[in-house]
C-alpha cells in the first residue's frame, strides 16, 4: 500500500530544501562605494582590485569630466592623480603594502604607461624598447609587478612582461 504525503508537508520540505540551497551571497551586504569628491549624479567609478587591509583601487569619473585611479579607504576615496602630462589614470590592483599598479597617459596622444603608486607618488614603469603602450595589472607583496606591453610599434602584439626593482 503506498503512503501519501500531504500536500502541506511536501511543500514545507520543499521550501526547507530551497532556503538551504540559497548561495552564500545571499549573506553579503553591498557598499557603494561613490565616485570621487565634486561630482555630480552623472559620475561613475569601477572597483578593480582589493587588498587584505580592505584598501579598495579602480577608476573614477572627476568632476572635469576625466577618468583617475582612486583609492578607497576607511570609507573614503582619493584621487590619485595621473602621469605627468597625463589626462586619464586607472587602477588595476594593490597590494598589502598599499602600492597601486595600473595605467595611465603619458601625454596627449602618445600612449599610455604602466604605473606604480606609492607613498603619494605616481611613477611611470616604461614600455618594452620602441613601444608607447604598457598596462600593469597586479603587484605582490615583494613588488614585483606584472602587465603587458606591445613590442617596437604600437600596432604589434601585446607580451606579457615582469617589472622588478
Amino acid at each position: 500500500m503506498k503512503r501519501m504525503i500531504s500536500k502541506a508537508v511536501l511543500l514545507s520540505m520543499v521550501v526547507a530544501v530551497l532556503v538551504g540551497a540559497h548561495p552564500a551571497s545571499a549573506q553579503l551586504s553591498i557598499t557603494d562605494l561613490g565616485t570621487l569628491p565634486g561630482g555630480d549624479s552623472f559620475d561613475s567609478s569601477t572597483a578593480s582590485g582589493i587588498n587584505d587591509r580592505g584598501q579598495i583601487v579602480g577608476q573614477s569619473d572627476t568632476p572635469s569630466f576625466e577618468l583617475h585611479a582612486f583609492l578607497w579607504e576607511d570609507g573614503k576615496m582619493s584621487d590619485l592623480g595621473t602621469l605627468p602630462s597625463g589626462g586619464f589614470s586607472e587602477a588595476e590592483a594593490i597590494n598589502n603594502l598599499g602600492q597601486v599598479v595600473g595605467q595611465g597617459d603619458v601625454a596627449s596622444g602618445a600612449g599610455h604607461h604602466a604605473f606604480l603608486w606609492e607613498k603619494g607618488k605616481m611613477t611611470d614603469l616604461g614600455t618594452l624598447p620602441g613601444s608607447s603602450l604598457s598596462n600593469a595589472l597586479d603587484i605582490n607583496d615583494r613588488g614585483q609587478v606584472v602587465g603587458s606591453s606591445t613590442l617596437a610599434s604600437d600596432s604589434a602584439p601585446e607580451h606579457a612582461v615582469l617589472w622588478t626593482k
